[in-house]
């Protein structure tokens, strides 16, 4: 476990870099403190890494902050992180790597599959990623099974509503709305927002993501006045 001193500066490093309005933050005074909770935990410790990762990132050194995450991710305890996961994903997209996400993903899912007892709710999500990087490279079939597997995994062991499974739908519904399968995936959108409707902590990026697909497929359908409505709905989740 992390000792108090290491806390105290990975928390105070990542306040740094993601503090509002961005005016505010200070990326290489993080680095400083995010290195020094690294060296203290003797690489040990996946979120001092993470936090160093996004401070070199946010410093223009990408190719450090990837590998930085990558050992993060390659820790026991980062295989149980979604936030790693999903950044190691956005940092080699990032860089116009596809094969790497596709390799880093896929490993990630065996790796997570092969831990006694292991958590599906985390695999799916793995899953999700993965079918969210297969529509990207236009593999539509495989990522609507991904997609398809990870929603059966999350309906069987999450209650309506959750937010994962209404997510579940979202992602699988953008890979609908690509192969031209409208009429399914505005229901699928539909029941998502109004399930995150009742829920009191979501993002607002969670619901734009809903309005803004909402708004693509009534576009596609030549339903302006439901684009329309949809697009402003959007726009009023966006942070300003």
């Amino acid at each position: 476990r992390p000792n108090p001193d290491s806390v105290v500066d990975n928390d105070l490093a990542w306040f740094l870099l993601t503090v509002r309005p961005p005016a505010l933050r200070d990326p290489a005074l993080a680095r400083e403190l995010a290195e020094r909770a690294v060296v203290a935990t003797r690489r040990a410790w996946p979120d001092a890494l993470d936090t160093l990762s996004l401070a070199e990132e946010r410093l223009g050194r990408l190719d450090i902050a990837i590998a930085l995450e990558s050992e993060a991710a390659e820790l026991p305890d980062g295989l149980f992180a979604y936030s790693l996961e999903d950044r190691m994903v956005d940092l080699l997209s990032r860089r116009g790597e596809p094969e790497k996400v596709e390799k880093f993903l896929r490993r990630n899912l065996a790796r997570r599959l092969a831990v006694k007892g292991a958590d599906e709710v985390r695999s799916a999500r793995t899953r999700q990623l993965l079918g969210a990087h297969l529509r990207q490279v236009r593999r539509i079939e495989e990522a609507e099974r991904e997609q398809r597997a990870a929603l059966a995994t999350l309906e069987r062991l999450r209650p309506p509503g959750d937010w994962r499974r209404v997510l579940g739908g979202v992602e699988l519904a953008a890979t609908l709305v690509a192969q031209g399968r409208h009429a399914e995936a505005e229901s699928l959108l539909l029941a998502a927002w109004r399930s995150l409707e009742g829920l009191p902590a979501v993002e607002p990026s969670d619901r734009q993501a809903i309005a803004e697909g909402l708004a693509a497929l009534y576009t596609d359908r030549s339903r302006p006045t439901d684009a329309a409505l949809w697009r402003n709905r959007a726009d009023e989740q966006r942070e300003p």
